[in-house]
This record gives C-alpha cells, structure tokens and sequence, in this order.
C-alpha cells in the first residue's frame, strides 16, 4: 500500500510539473480527492475505488466519453471522496440523464470489476445496491 500511495505521490508530481494538457485540472482533482479521502497511514482502498479512480483516469482522458460530464460533476461536487460509499451509484441508478441505459451499463462494468472483497460487499449492502439493481432486472 505504501508503494501505492508514493506512485500517487510521483504522478501527481510529474503532474504539477510536467508539461500542460487540456484535461490535467479534472486529473489532479480526482486524484487529490482520493488522497484527501484517505484519513490514516496505510489505508486500504476498497477495491471498488480503486477501480473507479482507473476508470476515471481513462474517462477524464476522452472528453467525449459519455460519463465524462458526469464524472466531473462527481468530483467537483466533493472535497473528497468518502470511501464508505459507492462511488455514483445513485447518480448513474438515478439520474435524469439522455443516456441512462449507458450510465447503467457503465455502473455494472464498474461493480463487476469493483466487488473483490468482503470490504466492497460491506459497502454494497450499505447502499442496499443489490436491492436496488433487483429492482431494475425488468428495465
């Protein structure tokens, strides 16, 4: 994990120092807000941020990416990520969108890719996203 987060330290270094690209503001606001989501030395990212975070770098490179505006959204909307929650569930679950079925479809790929350990489970069944997935099965 130290490992990790000292990769995290060199990106966003090269980042503030490196040269200049369009999206860079939106790159280093996603990972500042998971550097300032983390609270304790060591801390164990669940995986399902971790995945979200890597998604988000691929979509924040590709500005006409269809969750690109709302991942956005997501991150300027909060000083930091809380990692006790799942990350856009409800905004992808929920939202007024032109494209819910790919907001859906995107949500899925994440929780797929996401759920490795109880951990992930545990936040799961806070949110009651299995229920709540149920009762999208017919739509």
């Amino acid at each position: 994990r130290s490992l990790a987060y000292e990769a995290v330290a060199a990106l966003m270094a090269v980042l503030r120092n490196g040269p200049s690209f369009r999206e860079r503001p939106h790159v280093v606001r996603l990972l500042r807000s998971l550097q300032d989501a983390i609270t304790k030395p060591n801390l164990r990212v669940p995986s399902l941020w971790s995945v979200f975070v890597a998604h988000g770098l691929a979509i924040l490179a590709q500005p006409h990416h269809p969750q690109y505006k709302a991942l956005n959204n997501y991150i300027l909307t909060r000083a930091f990520f809380d990692l006790s929650d799942v990350p856009m569930f409800f905004h992808c679950f929920h939202s007024g969108s032109s494209t819910p079925r790919d907001d859906r479809l995107w949500m899925l790929a994440l929780l797929s890719h996401g759920l490795r350990a109880e951990e992930d489970a545990r936040l799961c069944g806070g949110r009651h996203v299995l229920e709540l997935l149920l009762g999208f099965r017919d739509s």
